[in-house]
């Protein structure tokens, strides 16, 4: 699979309820709900180097792995099919 975040190579891991658990070497481990993923789906694309940071500062905060949800997501641009 590809990572949600910087789409390099990366590994999915279980997934419980409404979430996907990713590990990225480049992103680490983290979670991102269904909801986002729908969105990716439909041609939207998160901001790489925000979501990093955020997940980096929420490692920092004490959580193992992160969850990436419509409250936090911080979008980059949507693609808009010709």
């Amino acid at each position: 699979m590809e990572c949600h975040v910087c789409n390099q190579a990366a590994e999915e891991g279980d997934s419980v309820g409404d979430y996907v658990a990713v590990d990225c070497t480049d992103c680490g481990r983290y979670r991102i709900s269904g909801t986002v993923i729908g969105q990716l789906e439909r041609g939207r694309w998160l901001d790489t180097a925000a979501s990093q940071q955020w997940l980096e500062e929420q490692r920092r905060d004490g959580v193992e792995s992160p969850l990436i949800t419509t409250s936090n997501v911080v979008w980059d641009g949507v693609w808009v099919q010709g």
